[in-house]
């Protein structure tokens, strides 16, 4: 939902929470959504906080499983994906330098953005689950949010987050560079 669906929803009747996406590779709802739930008092749910498990070092290639809908988005697959792997890259070595996992790092940098904002990670794997739980215990500076920030900024992720056909559903705010 976009900021203006926000608002008109919550007027006709008062909303708790929203979810949708953000992670440091999608940083729409920065545009306008984060404030307007802000602004009404509606927690903010972030789902796919480790970008689909991008950034949970999970994509290495497009080798993806029949059925796996990142094999549909344009971010993950060719021409996009060596691009955005590189990114990944840079991000997976503050997570190295700093001692914890990208994961860890992804979540840590959602938690970071407010008390509002919820992430929800998925996984069907308890060693993942107790990884992502690990996260809410760390604290990470000011600098290290810095640095995730200068890789993704935007229009630094290259490729769209959804092939037409689904980005015409969605009604998030875009930014500049999905503006067609």
């Amino acid at each position: 939902m976009g900021a203006d669906l926000v608002r008109r929803a919550h007027a006709v009747h008062p909303i708790t929470a929203l979810q949708t996406e953000y992670s440091p590779w999608v940083r729409n709802p920065e545009i306008a959504v984060l404030q307007a739930c802000r602004d009404l008092g509606i927690a903010f749910v972030a789902f796919s906080p480790v970008a689909r498990g991008f950034l949970a070092g999970a994509i290495t290639g497009p080798d993806y499983v029949e059925g796996d809908i990142r094999a549909l988005m344009p971010r993950f697959v060719a021409p996009h994906l060596a691009h955005n792997l590189e990114l990944a890259a840079r991000f997976d070595a503050i997570a190295v330098r700093i001692g914890c996992t990208p994961a860890q790092l992804s979540l840590g940098w959602v938690l970071a953005r407010g008390d509002d904002v919820i992430p929800i990670p998925g996984t069907g794997n308890i060693a993942h689950l107790e990884e992502n739980m690990a996260a809410a215990m760390m604290v990470f500076d000011a600098a290290t949010l810095a640095e995730v920030d200068a890789i993704f900024t935007p229009g630094a992720v290259a490729g769209g987050r959804y092939p037409p056909f689904m980005q015409a559903t969605v009604d998030t705010e875009l930014l500049p560079e999905e503006v067609a």
